[in-house]
Formats: structure tokens, sequence, C-alpha cells
């Protein structure tokens, strides 16, 4: 009798559990959100995708642009921001990444690698070089892709390491979860988004883009 009480309520305990953490998830990802935001207030654009050296070698992941915004200055200031993610200097930080940029639910990410990544490509809000203004995402901030869910990550957090938004990019296959049947991602207005992985690639593509000028209905999410 107990082996059966035990069997019926196990489903139910993993249920809340998995429920709290994409609630945690969800919470990350805003703060994610926020943080570019604040980031955009102090400089007058969102942050790039990553830092390059004068040669043109990248050095650095948005996510340790984030940091001061992120309430963690102090490891920011440990950075050396002029060396690669893997100078003697920056390599052990890489050992020290906030529980900001991991999901709960993915225990199969390698230590200190990062759920949470951006596509990276000229019509997105990050571009290949350089960044954008709110001003030039002409698609509007709420319906334009900021941050995405991947699983199983093998993208160290300091690491200028992201998806690629190219004509290979269909949404599915490039964010993923460990939550069942979709995965989460921040819109460019900060707000948290569910995407079922039946969703159409054409509308996943239509929203990585910031001036494509798609018209999106949202009644169905």
């Amino acid at each position: 009798a107990l082996l059966v009480a035990f069997g019926m309520l196990y489903p139910m305990v993993q249920l809340a559990r998995e429920a709290a953490n994409r609630t945690s998830c969800r919470c990350a990802m805003k703060q994610l959100g926020l943080a570019m935001h604040n980031y955009n207030s102090t400089y007058g654009s969102f942050p790039p995708a990553a830092t390059y050296d004068e040669e043109g070698q990248p050095l650095l992941s948005w996510r340790v642009l984030l940091l001061p915004f992120l309430a963690d200055q102090t490891l920011y200031d440990r950075f050396h921001l002029d060396e690669p993610w893997d100078s003697p200097n920056n390599l052990p930080l890489a050992g020290e990444m906030p529980e900001v940029f991991h999901c709960p639910s993915d225990r199969t990410s390698k230590p200190n690698c990062t759920s949470y990544v951006v596509a990276v490509g000229d019509a997105t809000f990050f571009p290949l070089r350089g960044t954008i203004r709110t001003e030039d995402i002409k698609d509007g901030t709420a319906n334009t892709v900021m941050v995405g869910e991947i699983a199983t990550s093998t993208i160290i957090w300091s690491k200028p390491e992201d998806l690629a938004f190219d004509d290979k990019f269909m949404g599915r296959g490039n964010f993923s979860s460990k939550h069942p049947r979709g995965w989460n991602v921040v819109m460019g207005d900060g707000t948290c988004r569910w995407f079922d992985e039946t969703t159409d690639p054409k509308i996943l593509r239509a929203i990585m883009t910031i001036a494509g000028r798609e018209e999106i209905d949202w009644r169905g999410f």
C-alpha cells in the first residue's frame, strides 16, 4: 500500500517541482531583460553580443557586460575587459557563473555553462558587430526576441558564443529547454513568453528580426 501511495504521489511531486523551476526560470529571464534595459538606459544602446579587441578577435560575452546590472559589480570588476574570456585572469572567473544564467530544470548542462543565449545576426537584436538602439527595432520590442533558452548547454557563460541567426535557424532545435513541450524567451520589451515546440518555424523566424515588418497574431500564445 505504501508503494502504491508513493507511486501516486511521486508524479505530483515532480509536476510541482517543474512548475516551481519553470517559474524560477522565468524570473531569471525577466532579470536578464531588465538588465538589458538598464544597460540601454545607461549607454544609449543594448549591449553587443560580444566585445572585440583591436584586431577584431572576440573577448567577452554580453553576459559579462550585464553583471553590473545584475547586482554583481564585484565579479565584473575582476574581469580584465581587454582580455579574452580564457586569459589567465579571466578563465578562473568562468567558474563563478551567477545563478541567474542557469535554468533550474536543466541538470544536463556542463558546469558553468549558460542556459540563456541570444541569436546573433545582422537582422536581429544582436548584430554581428556593433549595437542597436530602441529606435532601430522597427517591428517593436514586444514583437522581437531578445534572449532564449537552450538545454544541455556547452557554452561557458563568459565566452562570446551564442546562436547564429542564419538560413538554417528555425527556432525549434536552436532554442530548447528541459521544460516539457517548449521553452521560454525574453522579448525586447522585457516580458517573458512561452513558445510551444509545435510553433510554426515561420513565426519563430519572424520574431527574431528587428525590422522584418511581419505581422504577428499573438492570440494563440
